[in-house]
């Protein structure tokens, strides 16, 4: 049976669960989780992170973030990464993470929830498509920035 569970900071037992999630074998994951990183992305309420459990043993995670824009009318929530261990795939663990994230949402008051995804990624777009969404693709298109390298060019010019 899977549990979802929402982390936050009076989790129990949060050490652990961070070190599992950094000797996971994560397909996706670019990045290393660490206890510190982890404390002060919960330290926002309006960030969400949670995780799948089977049998004591992390599936699956999803993060996200609830946006406060400028004019303050509401929240809009963004599903930002969304990922199931190999073995826990194509058992609907991706699902009800997703449907946990929009509950969460939709209790916060956020009328809307949305997730961007590569066109070239067939799983993840047919796991987003099974849930319904109210609008998908259109012409949205996505721009993204290498800040880190734009930054290392304009110091190599200096």
């Amino acid at each position: 049976m899977v549990e979802i569970t929402h982390i936050t900071p009076e989790t129990p037992h949060l050490e652990t669960l961070v070190a599992e999630m950094a000797t996971s074998k994560w397909t996706d994951l670019e990045h290393s989780w660490t206890l510190d990183a982890t404390k002060a992305f919960l330290a926002d309420p309006d960030n969400i992170w949670l995780l799948a459990m089977v049998d004591g043993q992390v599936a699956g995670m999803l993060t996200g973030y609830q946006l406060l824009k400028y004019d303050a009318r509401q929240k809009e929530s963004l599903l930002y990464e969304i990922e199931t261990k190999p073995e826990f795939r194509r058992q609907g663990i991706g699902q009800q993470l997703i449907k946990a994230f929009l509950e969460i949402c939709q209790q916060a008051g956020s009328p809307e929830a949305w997730v961007l995804t590569d066109a070239d990624n067939a799983p993840a777009r047919a796991l987003y498509r099974s849930l319904k969404p109210s609008d998908e693709e259109g012409d949205i298109v996505m721009y993204s920035y290498d800040l880190v390298k734009s930054s290392n060019q304009e110091g190599e010019k200096s």
